[in-house]
């Protein structure tokens, strides 16, 4: 049986090939981007299937709350890079004697590593499933006859083995310690620690001197070679390869790297739930936040929290796509990526800021955010109108889509046009998503509308809610003008001025 990969329900060796379904923009988008390292970020661009969310979330409890578990996947990390490292020279061994005694190490430290991956049978989920498999590989006749062997070989032939080859480098050993550390000790103890001589580069072996170390020891040398031929074909062949194991690297990696981002939060006052993968087709967030926030240094308790309700169908109404309004600095955005974040860690298994979900699944997840860069070729609205074209084609039912401001680099009457195109498209396709926007036309139809509530008493007061409105007045345009520095006589005459340069 293949070695079980321990965050896919499929052989570990498959593992490489999962598609990136998520485009990297959205992570930038979302402001995910140099939170956690790039391999680590890789993971969320990989939505993962129904039965690998619950078992990864298994795996994240343990970890944000056992500290012993990640000290464990920490060792196991640094076992696999000592294994890959002794590897490396394996597969670079230039004759058949440097293959034949690297072979010895490679192996020895793999029977190490294959135990400490055994006990994680004492542990729950995902993670006793991989210690049991380990178990009953470590139990297998032919690995309990190579390690014993191996063992033997280490016991009887220890003072043989006063140089260790390490790839195509030699190094002197006596008893396990350097000759040349057991040197300095005993200068530094006498107090002379200037007798020390300088310290040289190993060399590189070459072919004769793989081929003298042989000859000297030809007793050792050919008990490495009976062992190599008796248990290569075992252990570099096919599903028992060992070389196969390097790939959980990556995945610890990112359950230790994207364990203490959570943590990070966690302890910065932010709510994290794992939520329930949902039969039926809805997003439902309750007491959501902007993980994004706490680079501002934002305590959890200082973030508004907000509810977010999508269906396919709700009380006969279709509830999978919204108009997102309100005023600026109201908090839409911070909305928008609080619930593009949920989704984004829901579909990699991790937990997510709010106080309880269910998000059903998706293949995909895309962003349209107003881009930063200068247009020199075309215009923004060209660039913003070929991105969104993109993702209309790639959209169904099955996609989560977020839309900030779309199409806002043009005038009014062409904005609108586009815009209700966009939105009726994604309504019509039953695309779940959200569509930020101050064109207040848009708002009050058969797609239901989102708005950033200000406060009753005084205008300009931002209280940072979401709430579910009907059709918006225009109140929000006052925003839009100061934003841009106009007020409405101003205004009037601009587009009075344009019309008869127009003509």
């Amino acid at each position: 049986m293949s070695y079980p990969s321990l965050i896919w329900k499929k052989p570990l060796r498959e593992c490489t090939e999962t598609e990136e379904k998520i485009p990297e923009n959205v992570l930038a988008d979302l402001m995910l981007t140099g939170e956690m390292k790039d391999d680590t970020l890789a993971y969320f661009r990989r939505p993962c299937g129904a039965e690998e969310i619950p078992q990864r979330q298994g795996l994240f409890r343990i970890l944000l709350e056992d500290e012993g578990f990640r000290e464990k996947l920490k060792d196991l990390r640094e076992q696999l890079s000592e294994l890959q490292r002794i590897a490396g020279f394996l597969e670079r061994a230039e004759n058949p004697t440097e293959r034949v005694m690297l072979f010895l190490p490679s192996l020895g430290r793999y029977f190490t590593l294959a135990k400490t991956f055994a006990e994680l049978a004492s542990r729950d989920g995902r993670a006793a499933e991989i210690g049991m498999y380990f178990e009953r590989l470590c139990a297998e006749d032919v690995f309990r006859q190579a390690e014993a062997e191996y063992a033997q070989l280490m016991k009887n032939r220890r003072p043989e083995l006063l140089y260790t080859i390490r790839g195509n480098e030699v190094s002197a050993a006596e008893g396990g310690e350097m000759l040349k550390d057991k040197l300095e000790r005993y200068f530094t103890e006498m107090g002379v620690p200037e007798a020390i001589p300088n310290r040289k580069a190993l060399l590189r072996t070459t072919d004769s001197t793989a081929s003298a170390y042989a000859g000297v020891y030809y007793g050792f040398h050919a008990m490495c070679e009976q062992f190599y031929h008796k248990y290569a074909g075992a252990f570099m062949n096919g599903d028992r390869d060992f070389r196969t194991v390097f790939a959980y690297s990556g995945e610890i990696g990112f359950l230790l790297d994207a364990s203490e981002y959570f943590i990070r939060l966690r302890d910065a006052g932010y709510p994290l739930t794992y939520p329930a993968v949902s039969a039926k087709k809805e997003v439902v967030l309750t007491g959501v936040v902007d993980a994004s926030l706490a680079k501002r240094e934002l305590r959890g308790k200082d973030v508004v929290p907000n509810d977010l309700l999508m269906a396919e169908e709700y009380r006969e109404e279709k509830l999978a796509f919204y108009i997102l309004t309100g005023a600026n600095g109201g908090g839409k955005t911070t909305f928008l990526r609080a619930c593009g974040l949920a989704v984004l860690f829901f579909l990699a298994g991790c937990p997510v800021t709010a106080s309880s979900a269910r998000i059903r699944m998706f293949d995909a997840v895309y962003t349209h955010f107003p881009a930063n860069e200068s247009f020199e070729n075309s215009g923004r609205f060209v660039n913003e109108a070929n991105r969104a074209e993109e993702i209309i084609e790639k959209t169904d039912e099955n996609t989560f889509v977020l839309f900030n401001e779309t199409y806002s680099g043009t005038d009014e009457q062409k904005s609108e046009h586009y815009s209700r195109r966009l939105a009726d498209t994604m309504y019509e396709r039953g695309v779940f998503g959200m569509f930020v926007t101050h064109i207040h036309a848009l708002t009050g139809s058969r797609i239901p509308t989102l708005a950033a509530v200000i406060d009753e008493n005084d205008e300009n007061r931002r209280t940072y809610k979401i709430k579910r409105v009907g059709a918006t007045s225009s109140s929000f345009a006052e925003d839009i003008l100061e934003k841009y520095r106009l007020d409405r006589e101003s205004l009037k005459k601009r587009l009075e001025g344009e019309h008869h340069a127009g003509t």
